[in-house]
């Protein structure tokens, strides 16, 4: 039976009624209707999330297209055009408003040329002035250090410096011990 079987028996009974029944189907109509869309807009939004394999593929597009930016930004900065990069080249172009600018637009943002340039060289502090670095490995360097670094970044840091100082004052303490020999 349909609707308005039911109303003409509902009919009868007086207006209280008629309304209780008027409330009735509109409930029951809003409240399926609730739950159907409920249920796309969730299956939607699963089906619309990446999984993490896409996610994995689209970081690393990402990064491929964040180091070509920065390559093409090198490329601008070599100003010999033998597709590297000497420490004077870096230090004066990050006297460049436009050049800063435009590797803070990508979430680089550096402060001190020189520090900066040692330790995309592999860590080479006080490398030498003409040292020359590959555009294309300076490029992945900087998208590799773009960030904040993380807590894990610090303590492993911290540890390799405890190292350091302990491996200094072994061979300070072999130094001085040879040296007293003599």
């Amino acid at each position: 039976k349909n609707w308005e079987d039911v109303w003409r028996l509902v009919k009868p009974l007086g207006w209280f009624t008629m309304a209780a029944f008027l409330f009735y189907i509109s409930f029951f109509i809003v409240a399926l209707m609730n739950i159907l869309t409920g249920i796309f807009v969730d299956s939607a939004m699963k089906h619309s999330k990446p999984d993490d394999k896409e996610a994995l593929l689209e970081h690393r597009k990402r990064l491929k297209e964040e180091t070509a930016e920065v390559i093409c930004i090198l490329q601008a900065i070599d100003t010999n055009e033998d597709g590297t990069l000497e420490r004077s080249e870096f230090r004066e172009a990050m006297q460049n408003e436009r050049i800063s600018h435009a590797l803070s637009a990508l979430g680089i943002d550096i402060k001190h040329a020189d520090t900066f340039f040692d330790t995309l060289v592999d860590g080479n502090a006080g490398g030498a002035e003409d040292q020359a670095v590959d555009l294309e490995h300076l490029g992945r360097q900087i998208v590799r250090l773009k960030g904040n670094a993380t807590s894990v970044d610090l303590h492993a840091l911290i540890s390799q410096t405890r190292a350091l100082q302990v491996d200094m004052a072994r061979l300070t303490a072999k130094i001085e011990g040879k040296q007293a020999e003599r």
